[in-house]
This record gives C-alpha cells, structure tokens and sequence, in this order.
C-alpha cells in the first residue's frame, strides 16, 4: 500500500507539505463539520483521526463530486487528521484542528 502524510508542520526541501493534499479543507480550526473539495472517487472513505491513533469513519456522499460536507463527531478541541483511503488502497493525511 501507498501511504503519503500530508502536514503543513513537515517543512523540507524535499518533503510534502499540505499544499500536495489533493483537497481543501475549510475552516481551520472546524467546530463541527468541515468543507472539503476536491475530486473523490467512487469507494474513497474518510476518517477522523486522533492523535491517539483511534478513528472514526466519516460520512460522505460517494458520487463524483468536487465539494462536499463532511459533519463531524463531537470532539474535544485539539489537533487530529483527516485520512482519506482511496479504492486503490492509497492512504493519504491531512492535519485538522478542531476547536
């Protein structure tokens, strides 16, 4: 499997930073849900993950689309990421606060 981690706290000339995570996400910091565009495709699923390592799977619409809400569960302010598993098994992470 494909694993890339996408945060803006990775800062390198030859590292990833969150202007590669292939979505925006909207607010920064979110309260309860999160904006998110960006292509999906059919079987992407998104999670919720804290700093813990636990997660919990998110809910979204899974037509093609480029902007959709994602709401979510109600959560203790702090930093967790957003972790997208693409069909093909490709996982990718995005820092999220959450206040």
């Amino acid at each position: 499997d494909d694993i890339r981690i996408y945060s803006d706290l990775i800062n390198g000339s030859n590292e990833l930073t969150s202007n590669d995570f292939p979505f925006t996400i909207y607010p920064q910091p979110a309260l309860d849900q999160i904006t998110m565009n960006g292509e999906t495709k059919t079987g992407d699923q998104f999670y919720i993950m804290g700093l813990d390592g636990l997660r919990t799977k998110l809910k979204i619409n899974n037509q093609s689309t480029d902007q959709y809400q994602l709401e979510l569960p109600t959560l203790p302010t702090g930093l967790y990421f957003i972790q997208l598993i693409r069909s093909d098994g490709e996982t990718l992470i995005h820092k999220l606060t959450i206040r």
